[in-house]
């Protein structure tokens, strides 16, 4: 009985935690003991949880280490994206420098072919500015117009008349309404036309031609080789001076048109119609208001009969009747190469008009084809002078002139039109392309944003 108090003493002297109670106490020793229990018990399950602690954080490390595992794949991935973004928008730049590239290069060859173009457009206006340049010079060196009204006198008639004799390329000289220009004057011109063998046409009406003037001109066309036309149209030419230049056509035949209208022929016709017969050049007469009457036209109609030239014959507004008109229709049926003969205006009746028209349409030959209006443009003027004599040098000059500037300038004007549009064109072009290049340049610089 004395041995359990000591063992208690002692198991509490070594075990700190077991506590003191007095030993006649069964209850609190009884409550010590549970109180034991219960730290015991503690103790084990803070140790239990102790060793548990690890495996929670081992399971928390993995996870982590999942999670950052998957991070460094998606991050992979977006870099993956990101580096194909980059290169296909690589790719489409040097695709655009590409386009760029052949557009500049279609833009110089544009331009070069806009600029070949337009060099031959201002070469062919210069060409033809040149062309037209020439042939004005050319008019003017071939004709002499003086106007009516400018009242020359024998001093200008000598003048006109050194330029026909020095002058080998003059073809034309128009000195018609100077009245105050005599016989001196007239002489020196007739004297020039025997000298000179290249002027074409002379034109002389309304001046004054005396029986000595008309004797000068016969005098000169019996010499000259080289004149076609001459007029001396309302002259005042007296019948002695017509049956003088009848004369001259028997040694003439290089004249083709003489015209005489307007000058009272009266009994010279006769022996001038005569002449003609005989004449080999003539091809038009103008005989118009000439006061020829039936008489007259008898001594036509026998020359109608000889002559193998005439092709034109103009006595309008004379004073043939009836029985003139049956002389020339019974001398047109002999004649094969007369296409023309006016006779309208003369002391005809409805019925021998009518009569003489279908003699005409009968018996007259069709008219000769138009004259070739091939050449060039000096010969063109040269044949509408030749054909309706009344040109003015002047205005035709100063047109030609006028019309060779023009087309000059205008050519120029279009052909640096043409190269500033051509300009304007590849310059739009190189900028297109550059703005291009550049658009790509800035696609190639943008770049993803970084994800914070």
């Amino acid at each position: 009985m004395s041995t359990t108090p000591a063992n208690t003493d002692n198991q509490s002297a070594d075990d700190p935690g077991v506590i003191n109670a007095p030993s006649n106490n069964t209850a609190e020793v009884q409550q010590a003991e549970v109180q034991q229990a219960e730290i015991r018990q503690a103790k084990s399950s803070e140790v239990e949880s102790n060793n548990e602690r690890p495996i929670e954080n081992q399971e928390n490390s993995s996870s982590v280490t999942d999670s950052s595992s998957e991070i460094a794949i998606n991050s992979d991935s977006i870099k993956n994206d990101e580096d194909n973004k980059i290169s296909s928008r690589l790719s489409h730049a040097e695709k655009v420098r590409q386009h760029a590239d052949k557009a500049k290069a279609h833009a110089k060859k544009t331009y070069n072919c806009v600029g070949e173009i337009l060099k031959r457009r201002r070469d062919h206006a210069q060409q033809l500015a040149l062309e037209q340049a020439a042939a004005a010079k050319k008019l003017v060196s071939e004709t002499l117009i003086m106007r009516p009204g400018e009242s020359l006198k024998d001093s200008d008639a000598i003048k006109i008349a050194k330029r026909i004799t020095k002058e080998d390329t003059l073809l034309f000289v128009d000195i018609h309404g100077n009245k105050k220009i005599t016989d001196k004057g007239l002489k020196a011109i007739a004297e020039a036309l025997k000298v000179n063998s290249t002027l074409k046409e002379l034109i002389y009406w309304n001046n004054v031609v005396s029986l000595e003037g008309a004797k000068y001109f016969a005098e000169s066309l019996k010499v000259n080789k080289g004149l076609k036309a001459l007029d001396l149209d309302h002259c005042g030419i007296p019948a002695e001076g017509i049956v003088v230049i009848g004369e001259a056509l028997l040694v003439n035949s290089t004249l083709e048109s003489l015209s005489l209208s307007k000058n009272s022929v009266g009994h010279g016709f006769v022996q001038f119609a005569k002449h003609l017969g005989e004449n080999k050049g003539l091809k038009r007469l103008n005989l118009r208001a000439c006061g020829i009457n039936d008489v007259g036209a008898a001594s036509l109609g026998k020359c109608i009969r000889k002559n193998s030239t005439l092709v034109e014959i103009n006595i309008k507004n004379n004073l043939i009747t009836g029985v003139g008109a049956h002389c020339l229709m019974e001398a047109v049926k002999d004649n094969n190469t007369l296409a023309r003969l006016k006779v309208f205006r003369n002391k005809l009746t409805n019925k021998e008009r009518v009569e003489f028209v279908k003699c005409m349409m009968k018996y007259l030959q069709p008219p000769p084809p138009p004259p070739s209006t091939e050449g060039n443009l000096a010969e063109q003027l040269a044949q509408n002078m030749l054909k309706h004599g009344t040109f003015a040098v002047k205005g035709g000059m100063a047109l030609g002139l006028k019309g060779a500037k023009a087309s000059l300038t205008a050519g120029l004007k279009g052909a640096k039109m043409g190269m500033k549009a051509g300009k304007a064109g590849m310059a739009m072009g190189i900028n297109a392309g550059k703005a291009v290049v550049k658009k790509g340049s800035s696609v190639v610089k943008i770049t993803p944003k970084k994800k914070k």
